[in-house]
């Protein structure tokens, strides 16, 4: 027995639960059922046969089956479609490895990408593996930043590009494809001060000083630095050099050194320095100068008469005949006044200094037996302070001896002359 409405085989006199037999069931408790003409009792329902003999599927099984089938060919149809167009999802953070080389401040990072794991995941179902293989590579570029001079917790970013339409065709589908990466295990270097035992020495006399610089270091790395230096003449105490060091910065980094600074100052001290103001030279020097300047004007006066005569006598006026050179004497040398002259900037003289004596002389001789009173200039030049703070002075090599009767005719030979590339100072 089987439900007239869904095809449900039923018990005998049972009713189905499809909510047709249950309607039915329902109405019937009101109204008697009154099978049709020729149609088997409600309670005993027969199947139907078809024509060849067989019993025919209930009406309402059929209508339930075709709409099912149809579903079926619909999620068939969709399942295919879903299938063609599936596409292989490739993780690149999977294939790309990164690794840090060098120190720590200078490293550099090292990017690798596997790309046969990648290609055999890519193209598992690839008909031309090779070609596909080559193809996909060559569409693919991998990029990071930065690669070098990395420290330790700096963020490295890997960028993965690709060609679109060669993804499509494979059935690819990247992701991750922008990656960062924290730098770590970098080695810290050590610390080199390549200066240590660099050895800086000044010589010459200032204002053209000059430095030397020798290496004396015995670590073999610091040996390998060369070294050069500017200014490196021309040099004052006081003044400032600055010492460059050169190395080769991947043997640095093999033999794990670090160099703490590339470039240092000096100052320039310790030359001897040609003196610039009266003031720096000391009394005793002083007093030497004065009895060298007496002495030579005594030389001078009493060893020949001629040099006596134009330095005591004005001879545009009268000129003393007959003058006997061993009746001169000198009976008073007094120092007047002292001039200083040094170098100006940037000119080219002769004499780096000059102090200038003059002194007032009074003198008798045969011819003057009254005495005679001149004045009489004798210099002294490149006067040097020496690094120890002593100075020195060549007291004999004396310049400018001049004698006149008159303080103004002095000015005018000696000292005038100096004022256009000296800087003059009277003490």
């Amino acid at each position: 027995m089987f439900c007239k409405y869904c095809g449900k085989p039923l018990k005998e006199n049972e009713i189905c639960t499809c909510p047709e037999a249950q309607a039915e069931a329902a109405a019937g408790k009101n109204q008697t059922y009154v099978p049709p003409v020729g149609a088997p009792a409600m309670g005993n329902p027969e199947p139907q046969n078809d024509h060849k003999g067989n019993a025919a599927v209930p009406s309402g099984l059929i209508k339930k089956i075709v709409p099912l089938a149809a579903i079926v060919v619909v999620l068939l149809v969709l399942l295919g479609i879903v299938v063609v167009n599936r596409k292989t999802t490739i993780d690149m953070k999977d294939y790309i490895q990164i690794s840090y080389t060098g120190m720590n401040t200078v490293g550099d990072a090292d990017i690798d990408v596997d790309w046969m794991s990648l290609d055999n995941k890519a193209l598992a179902d690839s008909g031309n593996f090779l070609g596909d293989s080559i193809l996909l590579e060559s569409s693919i570029q991998v990029e990071a930043t930065p690669t070098e001079d990395l420290s330790n917790g700096d963020t490295v970013t890997v960028t993965v590009t690709y060609d679109e339409g060669t993804a499509e065709r494979l059935k690819l589908k990247f992701v991750n494809t922008t990656i960062d990466y924290t730098v770590s295990g970098l080695v810290d270097g050590v610390q080199t001060d390549v200066f240590a035992d660099l050895a800086v020495t000044y010589e010459g006399i200032a204002p053209q000083g000059t430095v030397a610089i020798q290496n004396n270091s015995n670590d073999s790395f610091v040996k390998s630095v060369s070294f050069s230096v500017e200014p490196s003449s021309g040099l004052s105490n006081g003044d400032t050099v600055t010492v460059t060091a050169r190395y080769n910065e991947q043997n640095a980094i093999d033999q794990m050194r670090v160099v703490s600074e590339t470039t240092k100052t000096y100052t320039v001290s310790g030359l001897d320095a040609y003196v610039t103001t009266y003031d720096q030279i000391d009394q005793d020097t002083i007093d030497q100068m004065s009895q060298q300047a007496k002495d030579t004007i005594s030389t001078n006066m009493l060893s020949n008469k001629y040099s006596y005569i134009d330095a005591a006598y004005d001879t545009s006026k009268s000129y003393p005949s007959g003058l006997d050179v061993e009746s001169i004497v000198l009976n008073e040398v007094t120092l007047q006044t002292t001039y200083f002259a040094a170098s100006k900037p940037d000119t080219n003289n002769y004499y780096n200094n000059e102090l200038i004596q003059v002194y007032k002389v009074s003198a008798t001789d045969n011819t003057s037996p009254d005495g005679v009173t001149f004045y009489y200039a004798v210099g002294f030049h490149d006067i040097i302070k020496a690094g120890d703070g002593s100075v020195s002075v060549k007291l004999t090599d004396t310049v400018n001896c001049y004698g006149n009767v008159s303080t103004d005719a002095i000015y005018n030979r000696v000292v005038a002359p100096l004022t256009a590339d000296y800087t003059v100072t009277q003490a």
